[in-house]
């Protein structure tokens, strides 16, 4: 009977053993990570161009896009962990610019605006060109948001101002016969240049809101405005290029633990790792191997009859 008892302890033994291999693995189950990302563009002013004559001017664009990922679906594990990313670029494009009543060569502008006085023919038979006072002056306004519509996160701002102004006054002797006197009001602010954003790592509560099956939803939105003086002088041109082009690009990872559908469909249970399964089997060898020397030793025993007195 001794014997006996030594093998259902030796058994009891290596089941626990398992079973404390098992929990220490659903313990340290490895997370999976899985990442989504979507790229826009958005310019505003594209063909800003403009002509403006005579007191002030006002331009206004905005350019707007949704973009919508996946919520995390609870069939596939344990959520742990949600980071958004935001990485952005900006930039001014140089735009080539043919002044009015100009035979020369087109100005190009990178960001800003031309001041330019077209009066001609006070000369005359000679029809000579004659240029008076030309000025501009500008602010041009740019914002970018990144906006999360049903989620608590914060939006995600960036703005830039840029500023410039430029005068040319008349030189009547000098002017004549001159066919491209302008003035150019430059960038006097600080371009956005590359930017980025990032929410998280998220945890604990703040997952909730990232589970479902309806879309997490963002707006992604660029507005540009400018305020400008042009010259009341007769026959004046302003011509501006406030060109910005914005590309961006959103990234949703989601970082969980695998599951497998539970027994009858139930609730997802973790998966084991590869490394288990190893374990397992020789935990079961373990076992089989003290079976086969506890049937030796019963054998051995009703051969082998304990002598009594």
């Amino acid at each position: 009977m001794n014997v006996l008892g030594v093998s259902n302890k030796r058994r009891t033994q290596t089941a626990l053993a398992v079973l404390g291999v098992l929990h220490l693995v659903d313990a340290n189950a490895v997370p999976v990570t899985d990442t989504t990302s979507i790229a826009g563009a958005h310019s505003v002013f594209a063909g800003s161009a403009n002509t403006n004559r005579h007191s002030d001017f006002v331009l206004q664009d905005s350019r707007s896009a949704l973009v919508q990922f996946a919520k995390f679906d609870s069939s596939r594990g344990t959520l742990l962990g949600v980071e958004l990313t935001l990485t952005a670029s900006t930039s001014h494009p140089t735009a080539t610019l043919s002044l009015p009543d100009v035979s020369g060569l087109p100005v190009p502008l990178p960001l800003g605006a031309i001041a330019q006085d077209t009066e001609r023919d006070l000369h005359g038979p000679f029809n000579l060109w004659a240029y008076y006072d030309a000025e501009v002056s500008y602010r041009a306004d740019y914002r970018l948001t990144v906006d999360p519509l049903n989620t608590d996160l914060f939006s995600a701002i960036a703005a830039e101002a840029a500023f410039g102004s430029c005068s040319r006054t008349e030189d009547l002797f000098g002017d004549i016969g001159n066919q491209n006197p302008h003035c150019t009001a430059g960038n006097n602010g600080s371009p956005l240049g590359d930017y980025s954003y990032s929410w998280g790592v998220l945890s604990g509560t703040a997952l909730a809101q990232f589970i479902g099956s309806d879309p997490l939803t963002f707006d992604t939105r660029m507005t540009g405005d400018v305020f400008g003086h042009c010259d009341d002088d007769v026959g004046d041109y302003c011509r501006g290029n406030f060109a910005m082009n914005w590309n961006w690009g959103l990234s949703l990872s989601y970082t969980y633990e695998p599951g497998v559908p539970g027994p009858g469909g139930g609730d997802p249970v973790p998966v084991p790792e590869p490394a288990t399964f190893g374990l397992m089997a020789g935990a079961l060898l373990a076992l089989r191997a003290t079976r086969r020397r506890n049937g030796h030793h019963g054998a051995g025993a009703a051969r082998y009859p304990t002598l009594g007195r």
